[in-house]
């Protein structure tokens, strides 16, 4: 009897997460924001939802990501400014705690600063050939996945994480770890054939 193991690999993955996080932006105003600020224009904003160009998607959760955080950084830097007077203000994580209590919105739009962050962790780790990054990554995408994704796609999701986080036989430890060198082998070609001319 022969037994398959089918599992998605990192661009299949990265697709899939970035699909669960536009469900999630979905009615946010986001594609329109990014059209606003001239970083796409309109179809190209909306597709984005559906990642269905992954490198121009990633670079969108790039351009969002870090303006948020630039933002979080000025509304704290103002909070601090006003606080002085009162006296020593909070730290920038308790005041960040206490900002997603009281507002909603602020609440919604962190949420979606630490799970792009998560995500491009994920790319990250996939580029580095860092399967302990990437393991991690998986691992703090699971509620995302249950959230946001299909039956069918959470299903294999959960099958493929349920595989990769728990112990597993020895014979399936060394092929993992054989192809992790086969990935690490494989993103320096690919770092060295893009250098050549």
């Amino acid at each position: 009897m022969t037994s398959h193991v089918v599992v998605m690999l990192g661009l299949h993955i990265e697709m899939a997460t970035f699909k669960a996080l536009g469900k999630w932006v979905l009615g946010s105003g986001w594609p329109e924001a990014l059209t606003n600020a001239i970083v796409a224009p309109p179809g190209v904003a909306n597709s984005f939802l559906t990642a269905s160009h992954i490198t121009r998607t990633r670079r969108a959760h790039q351009v969002t990501a870090a303006s948020f955080h630039l933002l979080m950084k000025k509304a704290y830097e103002e909070y601090r400014k006003t606080e002085e007077i009162d006296g020593p203000a909070r730290p920038f994580d308790e005041w960040r705690e206490e900002k997603m209590k009281k507002c909603p919105q602020f609440l919604y739009w962190a949420t979606v600063l630490d799970s792009e962050l998560v995500c491009l962790q994920l790319v990250r780790a996939i580029r580095e050939a860092d399967f302990s990054s990437y393991l991690k990554a998986i691992r703090e995408l699971l509620p995302w996945i249950f959230l946001l994704w299909t039956a069918t796609t959470m299903q294999n999701g959960y099958l493929f994480i349920t595989g990769t986080c728990v112990s597993f036989p020895l014979s399936i430890r060394v092929y993992m770890q054989n192809c992790e060198m086969a990935l690490s082998w494989y993103t320096r070609r690919r770092d060295c054939s893009r250098r050549s001319p």
